[in-house]
């Protein structure tokens, strides 16, 4: 696609996200879209924030399930920015009238000490820059930008040597009955391994209390109004 067409499609998403007005699937619209295309836009997508004032904070990875990347049109794991204007601090309550349709996820975060890059990034690489590993509430809405919407970090941050990454078993939990159970060892075998994926490429409907648990590692907790 052209360039033009691919900002277009940028700004399209930009408005829906802001007016919480949700548009059509791009690629009905925009039949060329492919997924490369796409990745593209939400590059441009993140550079428009960014000149207005926001700052890039991180990336995620995403539609790790091969169910989910059938669902896309992927053959493999996707990935989106993380902006800092998408944090939100622990405790802090989330208005469900921001957000279109969201949904929430359980992840591990890496805080690395410089920039990570690919090609041919190594487990072993990925370990030496990092300083600790962090718990994390996602919200997640489609399709922009690796469906990313904000993120909650947790306040437990720990060493990789305190932890076992591959063997970590989360609960998410609304107000006290459990929602769904997950493990660690479901992102590619390891979070790790995840994120030199990631590098290699570079529904919440109701309000109350929502808690998320790591075992051996914390809980973060967040209310919907």
């Amino acid at each position: 696609m052209q360039v033009s067409g691919l900002r277009a499609i940028s700004l399209a998403l930009r408005t829906a996200r802001s007016n919480q007005n949700p548009i059509q699937t791009p690629t009905k619209t925009w039949p060329t879209l492919d997924a490369e295309s796409g990745f593209e836009v939400q590059r441009i997508t993140a550079e428009d924030a960014i000149s207005s004032g926001d700052r890039l904070a991180g990336y995620k990875l995403g539609n790790i399930a091969k169910v989910m990347q059938d669902a896309f049109g992927l053959d493999h794991p996707d990935y989106g920015f993380l902006l800092a204007s998408t944090f939100v601090n622990e405790g802090t309550s989330l208005y469900r009238k921001q957000y279109i349709k969201p949904s929430v996820e359980l992840e591990p975060a890496f805080v690395v000490r410089g920039p990570l890059r690919g090609p041919n990034c190594t487990v072993a690489d990925i370990i030496n820059a990092t300083d600790y590993a962090i718990p994390v509430i996602e919200t997640i809405g489609s399709p922009d930008n690796g469906s990313s919407s904000s993120v909650i970090l947790g306040s437990t941050p720990r060493k990789l040597t305190e932890l076992t990454l591959r063997d970590i078993r989360g609960t998410l939990r609304f107000n006290d009955w459990e929602v769904m159970s997950g493990n660690t060892a479901n992102i590619l075998g390891n979070p790790l391994s995840g994120t030199a994926c990631c590098l290699e490429a570079l529904p919440m409907e109701e309000a109350r209390h929502w808690t998320c648990t790591f075992e051996s590692w914390g809980t973060i907790e967040f209310d919907v109004v």
